[in-house]
């Protein structure tokens, strides 16, 4: 372990939470962010502004701050962006843990509390936390996959076991030690858009072990003048300097040979961050149509034929990228103004193991796109089943639910179906004899089946069955 940090800073307050918060013209939110810290349940902490040359009244209401709440110091610079400004933060901690607040999000009350505590208990390098997203003031879910990256709490995990957890690459979701970040050298990068990325791709790559919590953390305002950086997507400054995120986080998991979390990593970056661009396209200007398809080319290049990566991206974005890659904007206007990128896929085809999507007859756009392109993603074609009933008929169970396998049409390609009791005392799974029935109240393609799965249980006196009148759960496929 290195100590030179030691020596420069001394050594960090035990229990001590140092949080920066970068400020830049927010007169608007400054007050609601400071008041989510100042009523955090865990008390000790010491709150680090950094006031980037705030030219409103931000500098005015830090002033005023200062003497309502004595944790606070103000450090004033020239403006020089996100980075910088935490960066210098970092400067000034003297924290055991570290964390990063953007001054127009707020905190939930409860977030460090649940942090420090899990990093006490497994002595992880540190913690990352969902988050939800502030619209209007109304507090909105994040998108799905931050949900399912966190649907489980993982204590003392790494990249290698769970690589999906890249999806949350934001700074603010995040409790470091300050041991870690010091030792590591992390810093983010500065006069660029983006600077979170790589930095959270170096934090897990490097960490010996991070924790995986369920609550969210932070509630990420969604701001209603579309001036914050995520929401400025066309501009040619953010697609450049997002490309030049993504390369530098696939070369930080290249160089330290996790090859399984780059590739989960670049599905992420073409399944969702390249997403959110795409509907806007056909109010692009030349530039900025020109900057955006360069960057999809590049991150094309990147995977290749690699149909691990390629299984998990909607079909409709390997369409728009196909079209970008092949520079045809008219084809692709055409296909997002007829509707096609938030309109459903109402016929598909089943091939082998594959459902591909069949586009209109008459729409010539997507004529030459090669057949792969059409193959719906994983998440497309996911199971969805529950459970609605589970009964005793004297000693037969009797379960029944529904089940559906996203885009596909149970009419036109029948389906077959499997499922298991499992008792939730022991663990152990039962085989049911199950079957689709009919449901004549369901009429639109791609709906759920009806299902029913039965198994007779023989009481024994001797030795009871563990699902003889138990609880049981079940599950389908």
């Amino acid at each position: 372990m290195r100590a030179s940090w030691l020596i420069r800073r001394g050594r960090p307050i035990a229990g001590l939470m140092s949080v920066v918060v970068p400020v830049y013209n927010v007169e608007r939110y400054l007050e609601d962010m400071m008041q989510s810290l100042r009523r955090q349940t865990y008390r000790n902490i010491e709150i680090i502004v950094i006031d980037d040359g705030s030219t409103d009244g931000s500098s005015r209401i830090l002033q005023s701050l200062k003497w309502r709440e004595p944790r606070l110091r103000v450090i004033r610079k020239a403006n020089a962006g996100l980075g910088a400004a935490r960066n210098t933060g970092v400067g000034f901690a003297r924290g055991e843990y570290l964390t990063f607040i953007d001054s127009d999000d707020t905190v939930d009350r409860h977030a460090f509390k649940y942090a420090i505590q899990t990093l006490g208990e497994t002595q992880s390098d540190f913690a990352v936390a969902p988050y939800r997203r502030l619209v209007r003031d109304m507090e909105r879910p994040a998108g799905p996959w931050i949900y399912a990256a966190h649907e489980t709490e993982r204590r003392g995990t790494n990249l290698v076991e769970f690589p999906q957890i890249q999806v949350n690459a934001v700074a603010w979701s995040k409790v470091y030690r300050m041991r870690f970040w010091l030792d590591q050298g992390l810093s983010f990068p500065e006069g660029v858009l983006y600077e979170d990325q790589p930095v959270s791709t170096r934090a897990y790559a490097a960490a010996s072990s991070f924790d995986v919590l369920t609550h969210p953390s932070v509630n990420w305002r969604v701001r209603d003048d579309g001036s914050s950086i995520t929401q400025s997507a066309l501009s040619v400054r953010n697609t450049t300097d997002h490309l030049e995120a993504a390369l530098a986080s696939l070369a930080s998991l290249e160089q330290a040979g996790l090859n399984v979390a780059r590739v989960e990593r670049l599905r992420q970056l073409l399944a969702n961050d390249y997403s959110h661009v795409i509907p806007l396209l056909p109010r692009a200007s030349e530039e900025e149509w020109n900057a955006f398809a360069s960057a999809v080319r590049a991150l094309v290049a990147e995977v290749g034929d690699d149909g691990d990566v390629w299984r998990h991206v909607h079909a409709r974005n390997k369409i728009c990228f196909w079209l970008l890659a092949h520079e045809s904007r008219a084809r692709l206007d055409e296909y997002i103004l007829a509707g096609n990128w938030n309109g459903s896929t109402d016929e598909t085809l089943v091939r082998g193991d594959q459902v591909f999507a069949v586009p209109p007859a008459d729409f010539l756009a997507l004529a030459e796109i090669p057949r792969a392109a059409f193959a719906l993603s994983t998440f497309e074609t996911r199971l969805r089943s529950e459970t609605s009933r589970s009964i005793w008929r004297g000693d037969v169970l009797e379960i029944s639910g529904h089940a559906v396998i996203s885009g596909v049409d149970p009419g036109r390609f029948p389906a077959q179906i499997s499922a298991e009791a499992v008792d939730q005392t022991t663990g152990r799974r039962f085989p049911l004899r199950a079957a689709f029935s009919p449901d004549s109240s369901i009429r639109r393609p791609s709906a759920p089946s009806s299902w029913m799965a039965r198994r007779r249980i023989s009481p024994s006196t001797s030795t009871p069955s563990p699902l003889h009148r138990s609880p049981v759960s079940s599950r389908s496929s």
